[in-house]
């Protein structure tokens, strides 16, 4: 969150999209997704997906544990 924060900071003072990207170390996709998402709902726009980022990517099947005897 802290990183979106700043990211937000950077572009409100008139810096580009792809300069933040470059002086956060984030891709340029990222602060283009967080500043539309600040534009349209302010700062409760930063918290959306937080979770899925580090979601479990293992399907219903996958995660089942296996049985081998």
């Amino acid at each position: 969150m802290r990183i979106r924060i700043l990211a937000i900071s950077c572009f409100l003072e008139c810096h580009n999209r792809a300069q933040v990207a470059r002086q956060l170390k984030v891709s340029r996709r990222s602060v283009n997704e967080w500043v539309k998402n600040y534009l349209n709902t302010g700062i409760d726009g930063l918290k959306a997906n937080m979770n899925s980022t580090n979601a479990n990517k293992l399907d219903d099947q996958q995660s089942k544990p296996s049985i081998n005897i």
